[in-house]
């Protein structure tokens, strides 16, 4: 069994209210990027400048 991980990048437009670490990116590019990789199944991963690597499920985050 390999464990295969997807690193996602952050990116400029992002929610301004709290939520998973998952829903914060609202840019298409970033849409396109997290659907690819649900579609692979491997463990998804945000790397955000501000917080490090997160998990979608990640929550209440928020860009200040």
């Amino acid at each position: 069994m390999t464990n295969r991980v997807a690193p996602l990048s952050c990116v400029k437009s992002k929610r301004a209210q709290r939520c998973r670490a998952g829903d914060m990116y609202i840019s298409p590019l970033f849409q396109k990027m997290m659907a690819y990789a649900e579609s692979l199944k491997p463990k998804q991963l945000i790397l955000w400048a501000k917080y490090g690597l997160l998990r979608p499920d990640d929550k209440e985050f928020r860009d200040e």
